[in-house]
């Protein structure tokens, strides 16, 4: 979740913060609570909104002194439930080391919510601090629909709790879902169609360009287009064997959707990608230079460029030749 920026600081320590006209209250810190000794284990709990109910999961990190303990679960079934231990000296200290410089904050929005924003069905995570006597001291959530306590710095938190488990949680949680799918076992072997659109920041005319990159089982579909008028048209052929690795590097991309930004900026460049089983769309997410509601761990724009060889070229001709 995009860092606020800090702009007026009260006689209390409680200050409004604001972001591209957006305006948060900070209600409290975690550094209050890290500063003081209170903390003596840290909770992060991820829930996914983004899949098909069957293949929605959730999971828990619980960091203490030397232990780390992970829970996964699926929703609406009982068919996952797992819960592992590690043993990890040090733990707790060095994950408090690391978010300290994050300066994690709960905040109020006092702005009312965009038009369109998720709400209890979106992905999230929450965090939450304990003291020795095992009270809350410290609670904070990424779900648009609780104004009341939201987190910046969400996602940031969310790697750093990753990397205090010995496994690779995602790949634990991903584990679980194959099986449950109608098809091979795996969601992602259900995909047909993934359809990627590019488009540059606000230009002159004559220089701006979007480029739609079609990926089926069978062929890859490039569309340029100016603010009006299809530029130019261009198809190769795939091979099954190339979809598949292709599908097989998107899900290692981490693609999911995750809670809005309230402030998107306009006139910078946008992407955006749609999934299709078939005729049905179950995926479709966007990103922009400073908001939306996707993430991924690699660059989408540098994945589906390398579909199309020279596609800078091609896209550069447009302008020449337009």
């Amino acid at each position: 979740m995009k860092k606020l920026t800090l702009l007026l600081l009260s006689a209390f320590g409680l200050c409004n913060c604001h972001s591209n006209n957006v305006s948060y209250e900070v209600l409290a810190r975690l550094n209050d609570f890290i500063n003081e000794d209170k903390v003596d284990a840290l909770v992060l709990e991820y829930n996914d909104g983004s899949l098909p109910d069957d293949m929605r999961r959730g999971y828990s990190i619980h960091v203490f002194e030397d232990t780390v303990k992970v829970r996964i679960w699926s929703w609406h079934s009982k068919d996952v439930d797992i819960r592992k231990a590690y043993a990890v000296p040090g733990a707790l200290r060095q994950l408090l080391k690391e978010l300290k410089p994050l300066n994690v904050r709960k905040v109020k929005d006092t702005e009312p919510p965009r038009p369109g924003a998720p709400g209890d069905g979106g992905s999230g995570n929450d965090l939450r601090a304990y003291d020795k006597d095992d009270h809350c001291v410290f609670y904070a959530d990424t779900y648009v629909c609780d104004d009341e306590s939201l987190m910046d710095s969400g996602s940031i938190v969310e790697g750093f709790f990753q990397q205090c488990v010995p496994e690779d949680v995602p790949k634990m949680v991903n584990a679980t879902r194959k099986g449950n799918s109608d098809r091979d076992g795996d969601e992602w072997q259900q995909i047909t169609k993934v359809v990627y659109r590019y488009s540059d920041p606000t230009i002159a005319p004559q220089f701006y360009r979007t480029y739609t990159v079609t990926v089926t089982e069978d062929s890859i579909d490039l569309v340029v287009r100016n603010y009006s008028e299809t530029l130019l048209t261009k198809q190769l052929p795939l091979t099954e064997g190339e979809y598949g690795s292709f599908i097989t590097r998107l899900k290692e991309a981490g693609v999911k959707k995750v809670r809005e930004m309230k402030s998107v900026a306009t006139g910078g460049d946008s992407e955006s990608l749609m999934l299709f089983k078939g005729d049905e769309e179950f995926f479709n997410a966007y990103q922009t230079s400073d908001g939306g509601n996707m993430r991924a761990n690699v660059s989408l724009e540098a994945l589906f460029n390398a579909l199309v060889p020279g596609l800078d070229d091609i896209i550069e001709s447009t302008r020449k030749n337009h």
